[in-house]
């Protein structure tokens, strides 16, 4: 049932408890355990930003730091 209240990535907090009664550790256990994959999606979705590598490219008299993207993008 929790796999249909995650879609795309996003948490759907009201369809989650809508079938759900629960005790209130449970309930605070749900709330962290949220809390938690949310800030785990921001963390991933930014570091995939860092994704890909670097080189220094020498052109002319100059030379440059260049950023590749990653292969899976």
């Amino acid at each position: 049932m929790i796999g249909l209240a995650v879609k795309n990535r996003k948490i759907d907090k009201e369809r989650l408890t809508r079938y759900l009664t629960l005790d209130d550790n449970t309930a605070r256990q749900l709330i962290d355990s949220l809390s938690i994959y949310g800030e785990y999606l921001r963390v991933d979705a930014l570091a995939r930003s860092y994704q890909g590598g670097m080189y220094w490219k020498q052109q002319r008299s100059h030379t440059y730091l260049v950023k590749t993207p990653s292969g899976g993008v």
